[in-house]
């Protein structure tokens, strides 16, 4: 499942790190964090993040 599954908090860490090392410029960094997004999204499939997030969303308002 997508909770299970969460490199997206990496990839961006990872990205900004790159670009706060002089690695990569702002924009390289956002665009390789971008590209992994998509490469998760594609691979986990975009409705199961949807579903996850609102499952998430509703734990954190105490509507489950």
């Amino acid at each position: 499942s997508w909770i299970q599954y969460k490199p997206t908090p990496k990839a961006i860490a990872t990205a900004a790190a790159k670009a706060l090392a002089g690695q990569l410029s702002p924009q390289a960094a956002l665009d390789e964090a971008a590209k992994q997004w998509n490469d998760i999204l594609n691979r986990v499939g975009k409705d199961n993040v949807r579903k996850a997030y609102s499952v998430g969303v509703a734990m954190e308002d105490n509507k489950l």
